[in-house]
């Protein structure tokens, strides 16, 4: 395969490797977590595999990589002055997310992360 991409989502020191077509719902949860530890600026790092054929040396190959910055919020309050706010639950994969906000580093804009609220958790209790 001449071409393979993959998306790790770095966390200070939390890695979380996503395949290209995982519900968003899931990054979204996963990132809520990491923001509960105390993990605030997630890292969208993306993966590209280059591969060139040579005579003499036959395939060689190797991985390039390239991050976007973000930072995960609760509310829009909490994002840092002059951040483009991008809500998380308007996506509904991990790569249409990751393409808004490469889209938005690209023009050289900070990122906030709006994450979807929390649902509260069952109780059995009436």
């Amino acid at each position: 395969m001449a071409f393979s991409f993959a998306r790790v989502i770095h966390l200070a020191r939390v890695d979380l490797i996503r395949a290209l077509e995982i519900r968003n719902d899931r990054v979204s949860s996963a990132i809520r977590a990491a923001l509960d530890a105390g993990f605030h600026r997630p890292m969208f790092v993306f993966l590209r595999r280059q591969v060139t054929d040579r005579p003499l040396l036959g395939r060689l190959w190797r991985n390039r990589a390239r991050a976007a910055q973000t930072t995960a919020i609760e509310a829009p309050g909490d994002a840092p002055a002059g951040a483009t706010i991008i809500e998380a639950a308007r996506f509904p994969t991990c790569t249409a997310l990751a393409r808004e906000i490469v889209d938005a580093r690209l023009a050289d804009h900070d990122v906030a992360l709006l994450l979807p609220p929390t649902t509260p958790a069952l109780s059995l209790d009436k």
